[in-house]
């Protein structure tokens, strides 16, 4: 698995205040973001190079590989940072990959990220609930970063799937280091009207946590 020297896999995901990344009906569009963590965004991904996607995670983003000359701001700086990232989209449905930059693969090789970690000097992503779900499992996960925004949704689906067979929390460790876990919380005073809205800009605390005898992380998207 990974070596001492490894770069960190980090995964990034919003969630409501009770703990779901959709709603009932899989959307969210409840969590879209402003400015500023729009800005929080782009700086956490800037060193990377590499993304690791899940089916409906490369669904989402199939957005960004089209030009859009309109967009301002922290939106101008993703779509900047997008067209220096390589893609690995895993999938057992797709029969192939429409995205710029990418390689599909039916399943999650373990060994395959490993070695992807060992042999980079830049922090590596993975967009995915169940994919996010499956690294943990294998103690490939590093980093987790929350953005929470002051939303309840009710009956969704949960951040943390129990189909993955992952134990889940906000803290986690390999063999190397304790994970680093960001969490950031919209301020309540801004938080919007009803079940269906985001709000405010997030105030951000980084910990570290010991590490515990299993990894266990939050994730976003799934994959099929």
């Amino acid at each position: 698995m990974a070596g001492l020297m490894s770069a960190p896999l980090i995964y990034f995901s919003t969630v409501s205040l009770d703990n779901y990344r959709e709603d009932a009906d899989g959307r969210f569009d409840w969590s879209m973001p402003d400015e500023e963590v729009h800005t929080f965004i782009n700086e956490l991904f800037r060193p990377t190079r590499l993304h690791l996607y899940g089916r409906r995670n490369y669904e989402t983003m199939l957005y960004w590989d089209a030009e859009h000359p309109e967009i301002t701001g922290a939106s101008r700086g993703w779509a900047e940072l997008w067209n220096d990232v390589d893609k690995v989209i895993y999938s057992t449905t797709l029969g192939e990959s429409r995205m710029r930059r990418s390689i599909l693969r039916s399943r999650f090789d373990a060994d395959e990220v490993a070695r992807w970690k060992a042999e980079s000097d830049e922090p590596i992503a993975i967009g995915g609930g169940e994919l996010a779900s499956e690294a943990a499992r294998l103690g490939l996960l590093d980093e987790v970063h929350l953005i929470v925004t002051p939303v309840l949704l009710g009956a969704a689906r949960r951040i943390s799937p129990t189909a993955s067979g992952a134990t889940w929390s906000c803290s986690t460790s390999t063999a190397s280091r304790a994970a680093r876990c960001t969490c950031a919380t919209a301020s309540p005073e801004r938080a919007a009207r009803g079940a269906g809205r985001a709000a405010g800009p997030p105030r951000a605390a980084r910990h570290r946590t010991p590490p515990p005898t299993r990894p266990s992380h939050p994730g976003s998207r799934g994959r099929s």
